[in-house]
């Protein structure tokens, strides 16, 4: 991710599920007024990302457990 002016360049790193305007591996700019929420990588744990961690919370152990195992995110 980067800082262009006033936006964020970055790229899609998840299959959308909700939009087919964008695709997986397309670079992107967004304004930084339109994000609601963030997330990145700092040695290997997660910053930000709360819906995410929302989500997460809600799940059942069992569900959690194989949540994890699918992609190895470690929160700060």
């Amino acid at each position: 991710m980067q800082l262009v002016d006033s936006d964020f360049m970055g790229i899609i790193a998840n299959e959308p599920v909700y939009t087919d305007k964008v695709q997986l591996g397309d670079t992107i700019k967004v304004n930084r007024a339109s994000i609601s929420d963030w997330m990145y990588y700092d040695e290997g744990k997660v910053v930000g990302g709360y819906t995410i961690r929302a989500i997460c919370d809600a799940l059942s152990p069992e569900e959690q457990a194989a949540f994890d195992a699918e992609n190895g995110l470690i929160f700060k």
